[in-house]
């Protein structure tokens, strides 16, 4: 039987025809001639019934739009509901769509005639599953006419006999597909990398969370209470949910999300108690082992109009939980940052504390863990940093996390042997994977953002006809350009961050072009708030910029606005810049020639304190509107100090090495040749290039080659 994964093999490259998204309130109307196009007048549903589901439950549709005409050209649809059987009044009435319903009613999978013979049916079907399947949805049931069994069935679906539908005079055939493998049958689903949401191992290619888990299950066996706080897009809501799962034979476990709790839900203690019961409600729903009456007890308290519920009570609640329950109670709760800011949530973390200073006399939670970006033992601070009790934080029993999230190489080299089993790239496995962590550090979202650009985005196009050509340094190089180039809400979050703290741009300014080692101080604010946001990261006591991506990225901000293209050495690099790009290679030795010629004329006369302080920058400068469109530079951490920095270019997939320094003698200068040499084989060249910024009023400006053992360098003095 072939399986989804083998189809969508071979239409590979219909996510460069289509874009696969929600439907958008404005196209129903599209929806319904649609419908009418493709089904007899007896078996369409009517333009009244389309339009009335599209404005009811417009996240069950999934639509593919033709790139080229913007127009829909397939679609699928369904409601969510807690029935199991199916039923022709799923057709009629919207208003059976239940949206916390886990099993789902397909109603309908239409392609324009135009379309059709191309995969873009299954590639719809295969979306749609594996989308309902994130939402931990537990079945999907269609049904069909005789002739498209078989069709279904090679989508995963089961033929379970003729159905009780009548729709439009004709025989229909229920079709069901598990999404929760309790029939050991489900859909087999292509693995993706992951760019959105939490992680599923069913779904996704992911790193072995094991480890991770088996050391924040210690914490919970000690009986710890503690917060996840990691920057955005770290893996956080991923581990919460693979810890919920990892956590079920031997506890309860609670797992709340307070992104559900709106604005209104945090305006006081009352409503926030409301919003809290009618949260945990909807969970218990669906947990097995949960004593008698708590459900009834947070329905009440979901309720409650005739006088304010107190906080008091729902822990009340909590506590006869914890009380008359077999297996101790965890409570995990994802996204607190959304109610820090709000006197509610000081209370709610209050009787955290309280429970859990009172343990050995009163039940509460085996374990709390919260997730959030900021650190939540101070979050008094950030609410009300005037008061003189602001250290005071109601969360100062939390126990320090000591796990790392980040990945390893090694760590990611596991993710692309599984990967390498599906697909038979031939790629070099460690390579790739070393080079990938050499870019993100191991930031989560980085490693499977660039995965996903080599797997989805770069296969298919000139440059990489097939997965073969994009798994290679090539692709990776060509990846991380894609990335940089991109706005997605990292990046968007990180220059938030910036406008909204401005003390942030001071250090990574001192970093990015002084050259200055900031050793680190946890009071230093500044600092602080740069490692709590992901900018910098903290090794060997010292301050250093979290990874490549985020350096180059850096780099191309501060260089690129509208002071900076105002500067007279970059406008000159812009005059310039068509003559150093020779068949698609950089010729970085011209390169050094026009800068020294340039530096020399512009700021020659300049005291020598401005040299040190600006000559790199103003180097680099020169450089960015060369390079820009298609390279980017970053600077290696382990290089970067007050005398040198080895400056990293990437132009057209190829690397080119250019070590910037200070003149401080013949011996010095020797030392720094040697330096580079090594560092050429680290990158596999035997190319490099040398900048000095030379104070010596004797000096001989200009660019030299000298031979050093296999390697050439070149030499440039300013």
């Amino acid at each position: 039987m072939e399986t989804i994964q083998n189809e969508i093999m071979k239409n590979e490259k219909l996510h460069d025809k289509f874009e696969f998204r929600d439907i958008l309130p404005e196209e129903g109307e599209q929806t319904a001639e649609i419908e009418r196009i493709c089904f007899p007048p007896n078996e369409a549903c009517s333009r009244k019934m389309m339009l009335e589901r599209v404005a009811k439950a417009p996240e069950m549709f999934l639509v593919a739009v033709d790139r080229n005409t913007g127009k829909i050209a397939g679609f699928l649809n369904g409601l969510a509901t807690s029935e199991t059987r199916f039923r022709d009044e799923f057709f009629i009435d919207a208003d059976l769509y239940e949206p916390d319903g886990k099993h789902i009613m397909l109603l309908g999978l239409d392609v324009l005639p135009e379309y059709r013979g191309q995969g873009l049916a299954t590639e719809l079907m295969r979306r749609y599953l594996q989308r309902e399947q994130e939402k931990e949805r537990c079945q999907v049931t269609l049904t069909c006419l005789e002739g498209k069994i078989k069709m279904y069935e090679k989508m995963g679906f089961r033929n379970k006999g003729i159905s009780d539908s009548v729709w439009g005079g004709e025989q229909w055939y229920d079709m069901s597909c598990r999404l929760d493998d309790e029939e050991g049958s489900g859909v087999q689903m292509t693995k993706t990398f992951n760019v959105s949401g939490a992680c599923n191992p069913r779904l996704h290619y992911m790193v072995n969370l094991e480890p991770r888990l088996y050391e924040i299950k210690k914490m919970i066996d000690a009986g710890k209470y503690f917060t996840i706080n990691r920057a955005r897009q770290y893996g956080k809501t991923t581990i919460l949910r693979a810890l919920s799962d990892y956590l079920r034979k031997e506890y309860s476990v609670l797992s709340l999300d307070f992104q559900r709790l709106s604005a209104a839900d945090l305006s006081d203690e009352a409503a926030f108690v409301n919003g809290l019961a009618r949260e945990v409600g909807r969970k218990i729903s669906f947990m097995e082992g949960v004593p008698a009456g708590i459900k009834e007890a947070m329905k009440e308290l979901e309720e409650k109009r005739s006088y304010p519920p107190k906080m008091a009570e729902i822990f009340d609640c909590f506590t006869q939980w914890c009380m008359r329950t077999e297996k101790p109670l965890v409570l995990l709760v994802d996204e607190v940052d959304t109610a820090t800011n709000n006197q509610v949530f000081l209370d709610f973390l209050a009787q955290l504390r309280a429970g859990f200073l009172d343990r050995d006399e009163i039940p509460t939670f085996q374990s709390v863990i919260l997730a959030s970006v900021y650190d939540i033992r101070n979050v008094q601070r950030k609410l009300r940093p005037d008061e003189e009790h602001r250290e005071n934080s109601p969360w100062n029993i939390a126990a320090d996390f000591l796990v790392d999230m980040s990945f390893s190489a090694g760590e990611i080299g596991g993710m692309l042997k599984e990967y390498e089993k599906d697909y038979h790239t031939e790629m070099d496995v460690i390579r790739v994977a070393h080079l990938l962590y050499d870019y993100t550090s191991g930031y989560p979202y980085l490693v499977s953002r660039l995965c996903y650009f080599m797997d989805e985005r770069l296969p298919g196009t000139d440059a990489f006809p097939d997965r073969k050509s994009a798994w290679t340094k090539r692709g990776v190089l060509a990846a991380v350009k894609m990335l940089l180039d991109e706005n997605n809400p990292l990046f968007d979050s990180l220059t938030h961050k910036l406008i909204q703290f401005p003390e942030l741009e001071t250090v990574i300014l001192k970093l990015l072009f002084q050259g200055q080692t900031i050793a680190y101080d946890p009071d230093d604010v500044a600092v602080r708030n740069a490692r709590m946001f992901g900018f910098v990261k903290v090794e060997n006591s010292t301050v250093q910029i979290a990874n490549r991506i985020f350096e180059t990225r850096l780099y191309n901000r501060f260089l690129l606005n509208a002071m900076e293209q105002d500067n007279e050495i970059y406008a000159e690099g812009v005059r310039q810049k068509n003559q150093f790009v020779i068949n698609g290679y950089l010729n970085v030795k011209l390169i050094l020639e026009k800068f020294v010629e340039t530096f020399d004329y512009l700021y020659g006369d300049r005291a020598e304190t401005f040299i040190e302080d600006e000559g790199r920058r103003f180097f680099m400068l020169f450089l960015k509107p060369i390079i820009n469109g298609v390279g980017n530079c970053y600077v290696e951490p382990q290089t970067r100090n007050r005398e040198r920095m080895d400056l990293v270019i990437d132009y057209n997939a190829q690397q080119y090495i250019c070590e910037l320094k200070i003149w401080h003698g013949n011996a010095y200068n020797e030392r720094g040749e040697e330096q580079l040499s090594s560092y050429l084989d680290y990158f596999h060249l035997k190319k490099g290039y040398m900048l000095s910024f030379n104070f010596n009023k004797k000096k001989k400006i200009g660019v030299q080659e000298i031979r050093l053992g296999d390697k050439t360098l070149v030499e440039a003095v300013v």
